[in-house]
């Protein structure tokens, strides 16, 4: 039986013990000879998505020890050159879609889940949202759904953007689907250029002023 998600999401956290877990759905099939430069893609990823839900928590994490360790780690797997994101083992269109080096765009999809414990009913709409904006964008060829998560309250949906339109089309397969009165929207610009607070943009709902900060919303913390 297969994971019920596509991609990575979180899996558990201690503020106490300072874990935070994940989960990694591995494709099938799986191109040949890629396993290791699979294993250094999701760490990485891992990594990344840790620092910016520490910074969302306001967590004092450090992880520069753990960006440290990527190299070594790297070279004990023989994985030579740069290493392509783990969307790039999630199918071949996906890996084309390209974006500028220096600014990484995302959307981050929230809705409220059921209850505060998530039902067995709210997996299968995120897994509906996360297929129905998988196959608009895949037409117009904007973006990709980069995978998604169910948390305490709340269930998210993320998508690399490649092209502007790709917010638009989000909003707009929202709206068809009839959840777009329910869905909280952020784009994140993360550009090294421009604070950490200015980077994310409420696009739905319009006029957005609160209370939550947009970098809460765009990680699911809602109260």
């Amino acid at each position: 039986m297969g994971p019920d998600f596509k991609g990575m999401q979180r899996d558990g956290f201690s503020k106490r013990d300072r874990i935070l877990g994940f989960k990694v759905a591995v494709p099938d099939p799986f191109p040949p000879r890629t396993e290791d430069a699979f294993v250094c893609a999701a760490l990485a990823q891992a990594v990344d998505m840790a620092q910016e839900f520490s910074r969302a928590r306001s967590l004092d994490w450090s992880f520069e020890q753990l960006r440290g360790a990527m190299e070594p780690l790297r070279e004990c797997l023989n994985v030579a050159g740069p290493v392509p994101d783990v969307s790039y083992w999630l199918s071949p269109k996906k890996a084309e879609l390209t974006e500028p080096a220096e600014v990484d765009t995302m959307l981050s999809v929230q809705l409220r889940t059921r209850a505060l414990a998530p039902t067995q009913a709210d997996v299968v709409l995120r897994q509906r949202l996360e297929q129905l904006l998988e196959d608009v964008l895949g037409r117009d060829g904007s973006g990709y759904v980069d995978g998604g998560d169910t948390g305490s309250g709340m269930m998210g949906v993320y998508v690399r953007v490649a092209q502007p339109i790709a917010t638009q089309t989000v909003l707009n397969a929202l709206r068809q689907a009839g959840h777009l009165d329910a869905a909280t929207v952020v784009l994140r610009r993360q550009d090294p250029n421009v604070a950490e607070e200015e980077q994310y943009e409420v696009v739905w709902p319009e006029g957005y002023s609160g209370p939550v900060e947009p970098g809460d919303l765009f990680a699911g913390l809602v109260e």
